[in-house]
């Protein structure tokens, strides 16, 4: 049996404003007298009558209730049974014996220890109300302060979870400052050192040249023990606050990875049913590449989430461009759209973990992911962003070459083409006497000058096919002169030395303007090659 009344609302004051009453009472008389008494107390009365454990269980699975009203003498069902209903389903509810008879002192205080909050006898219904009000008052004071004391301890967790976060950030963060004060004097060091290198090996690539057997046998040990110094340098950048996280990967043909990239994303922009997916399309202008060294499953995945994000940017369809080529030292990826674009705001964040414009079909890792990919394989994303215009991000790749020239055979290209006329802006006269001599050994017309002042004065009078230009220079500095020569608009090939050259070629921090950065210390060979990845050789 299981009986609800419920009460219209009035307006008239009565006792309880709402009331949520489980009865357990077996007498059908009584159930209906203590139902009157409730709803003449009461603006708003549920009351759920049940007469077996079944019921009981059945009627708090399905409801909240503010007291359990319950009969001491029932056939088939006790109270001690209703109370131990309640103590298995853990529920604070007020539980108020009403009954005719409870057999004495002790049975009272027997039901009160097994959790019962107070008894009212049914010839002193008179006490109900006051009972009700009463238990109903301390069961809320009771969950109030449960309640109160959970949200403490939470609190208290993440206090102790944030104290714990802000100990290991602070250790971070000391130990960042350290090692940043250590990159910032390794980086002094190394440029120093570097150019040091240059001038040694300048001398000994000139001994070299003598064609003296004994003087060559000892060039020769010179040089090698010269260029494992220039190697212990290049360990001692892994401690530059800027160094890149390097991951191990293999040698990938990128142009490979695109293509299938392209084919792999095609089911979603390709053609199908318009009504669902608007047309875009995807071109690609593919260049002549050297391989990179990153993983495939990465370059694949950084890809295909760069292209699924271009498709998502264009809801009313439009256009993909995917392109390579090669700059400087780096192999360029861009993946372009004409979609939707970002505002300044979402450019600023899209990089961040869990940020995402798509609620909850994104992740806001998709980016974040690649950003952090580049970095560890020595690269770099950049993204570019209009609102209205579209977006293009590029991914820079280091390219990792091999001291035997394997691109080209420089002697070819050399033996195949005119001699360049060259400048050399040094501040270093030993270094720029070698590298002269150098450029002058292979038939090309070089004048040098020991600051940029001067090389400017000259090159007003007349052009140059390349000009070969130290970073760090008293005077005017190399990014400084390199930007006053583009103001001229000229046509040379800008070549910058600079002893930090292998971090910012690993960063992909090419200044503007330069077409190539060579790293000192310059062997001849690197000084060879440099001329030609500039492309400045021109026919005969």
């Amino acid at each position: 049996m299981n009986t609800d009344i419920q009460t219209p609302v009035t307006t008239n004051r009565k006792y309880f404003d709402r009331l949520r009453v489980l009865h357990i009472e077996d007498s059908d008389e009584d159930a209906q007298f203590i139902a009157r008494i409730l709803g003449n107390e009461t603006n708003e009365l549920h009351l759920t009558r049940v007469l077996t454990g079944e019921e009981m269980e059945n009627a708090l699975q399905q409801h909240c209730f503010d007291v359990v009203l319950c009969d001491h003498d029932l056939p088939a069902f006790s109270d001690l049974d209703a109370l131990a209903i309640l103590s298995m389903m853990e529920l604070d509810v007020p539980f108020i014996i009403v009954t005719g008879a409870i057999g004495g002192e002790e049975a009272a205080v027997e039901l009160m220890r097994s959790g019962a909050t107070d008894y009212v006898p049914k010839d002193k219904l008179e006490r109900l109300c006051p009972a009700i009000h009463r238990e109903v008052r301390e069961a809320s004071v009771r969950q109030s302060k449960r309640a109160a004391d959970e949200e403490l301890h939470r609190k208290n967790q993440e206090l102790e979870a944030t104290i714990k976060s802000l100990t290991r950030t602070e250790e971070e963060l000391i130990r960042a400052d350290r090692l940043k004060v250590l990159g910032q004097m390794v980086s002094g060091l190394t440029l120093n050192f570097n150019n040091t290198l240059t001038k040694i090996l300048g001398i000994v690539e000139i001994l070299g040249a003598l064609r003296n057997s004994s003087v060559d046998e000892l060039a020769t040990q010179l040089r090698s023990h010269t260029l494992e110094a220039a190697d212990l340098v290049k360990r001692l950048q892994h401690f530059h606050a800027d160094k890149p996280k390097l991951s191990k990967g293999s040698p990938l043909d990128i142009n490979e990875v695109l293509q299938h990239c392209i084919d792999l994303t095609q089911p979603r922009w390709g053609a199908g049913d318009c009504s669902v997916h608007p047309p875009i399309k995807v071109t690609s202008n593919l260049g002549t590449l050297p391989p990179v060294i990153a993983d495939y499953t990465d370059i694949v995945e950084a890809i295909t989430n760069i292209i699924f994000n271009a498709c998502d940017a264009m809801p009313e369809g439009g256009e993909v461009r995917i392109s390579s080529l090669r700059n400087t030292r780096a192999v360029v990826v861009e993946i372009a759209d004409n979609g939707v674009g970002m505002c300044d705001e979402t450019l600023r964040s899209c990089t961040l973990p869990f940020f995402t414009t798509k609620g909850e079909d994104g992740s806001g890792f998709g980016l974040a992911w690649v950003d952090g990919m580049m970095q560890r394989y020595g690269g770099v994303m950049r993204i570019r962003s209009q609102h209205g215009i579209g977006t293009s991000v590029q991914l820079r790749f280091p390219i990792v070459e091999s001291d035997s020239g394997e691109i080209q055979d420089i002697t070819e290209v050399r033996g195949n083409h005119r001699p360049l006329k060259i400048m050399v802006v040094e501040d270093e006269s030993m270094i720029s006497d070698y590298i002269r001599m150098t450029l002058e050994a292979d038939s090309h017309k070089v004048e040098a000058f020991e600051n940029g002042f001067k090389a400017l004065e000259r090159l007003r009078e007349e052009q140059f096919d390349v000009v070969i230009a130290d970073r760090a220079m008293p005077e005017l500095k190399g990014d400084e002169l390199v930007r006053r020569i583009r103001d001229m608009k000229g046509d040379e090939k800008i070549v910058m030395a600079t002893g930090v050259g292998d971090l910012m070629i690993a960063n992909c921090e090419i200044p503007s303007g330069v077409d190539l950065v060579l790293p000192k210390p310059i062997t001849r060979d690197a000084l060879r090659k440099a001329l030609v990845d500039t492309g400045a050789y021109l026919p005969s």
